[in-house]
């Protein structure tokens, strides 16, 4: 049976639409995150197609190249055996024994990460941090260039003396709300001097440490081992939130995780 042109046209159509239906069921957010406005799901939505093609662009940043070792390493049982629990780790906020650990994979220079960490962190630290309830651990994942492995490198050189958290959020408080954030070597500087960085010989020194950017790579190598290919990504007991989602849907899959663990 032949089909004339508008009917062959006809056709393709309804099978374009088709697709296109397919696909938008699942770009849908998972989970909790399905609450969202449309305007956010958006925006995140977005954020994981940059992250995809970054990490093609990445892969000449040192902090990028995976360790051949590192696709060796055993996966966890369960996301909750990603939590160090290390009371030395400068990185992280809350109580050693928490209760619950949230662990954040993100890039200094990535929009939404900075929409996370101006917006929302500071109200869960006040509601779950300081009131011992969570530990929020940090993992480096700079997956936008060479800038992103450099600031990554210069909050641990701030956190060798005793300044990672003014520096991690003195970076956040630079984006602009879109694009990646621009972070030359010389704003990295600028940045310690307005923090108040004591040493900056010291601090100017570390950012060339071999030792901090192996932490940086050992962050990233574990990102990529448990699948985070967008930032941010937020890993608790049982499940993850990949993207910068309003207060209300972290409330929400937090007090489910503490409710779990039986912490009212």
């Amino acid at each position: 049976m032949k089909f004339s042109n508008r009917e062959k046209w006809l056709v393709g159509a309804i099978v374009a639409v088709a697709l296109i239906a397919v696909i938008a069921i699942f770009a849908r957010p998972a989970g909790p995150g399905s609450e969202v406005t449309q305007e956010r799901a958006a925006n995140n939505q977005q954020a994981a197609t940059q992250n995809s093609q970054s990490t093609q662009n990445s892969q000449q940043d040192p902090a990028a190249n995976q360790n051949p070792e590192a696709k060796q390493k055993t996966q966890p049982e369960s996301l909750a055996d990603l939590a160090r629990r290390d009371a030395d780790d400068y990185t992280a906020i809350g109580d050693v024994d928490a209760p619950l650990v949230m662990i954040e994979y993100s890039d200094y220079r990535c929009p939404y990460c900075a929409l996370y960490a101006t917006e929302t962190q500071p109200e869960l630290i006040k509601k779950y941090v300081e009131t011992g309830k969570l530990r929020i651990e940090w993992r480096d994942t700079p997956i936008f260039g060479e800038q992103s492995t450099g600031a990554a490198v210069a909050a641990r050189a701030a956190g060798e003396q005793g300044m990672f958290l003014d520096y991690n959020r003195a970076i956040f408080n630079e984006s602009t709300g879109s694009g990646h954030t621009d972070l030359p070597r010389e704003r990295i500087l600028e940045i310690a001097k307005e923090v108040g960085i004591p040493d900056l010989e010291k601090f100017k020194a570390d950012l060339d440490s071999p030792e901090l950017l192996q932490l940086v790579q050992a962050d990233y190598e574990e990102a990529v081992m448990i699948g985070v290919n967008s930032t941010p990504t937020f890993v608790l007991n049982s499940g993850a939130l990949r993207g910068a989602y309003p207060l209300e849907t972290f409330e929400h899959v937090i007090d489910e995780e503490l409710a779990r663990l039986g912490v009212e």
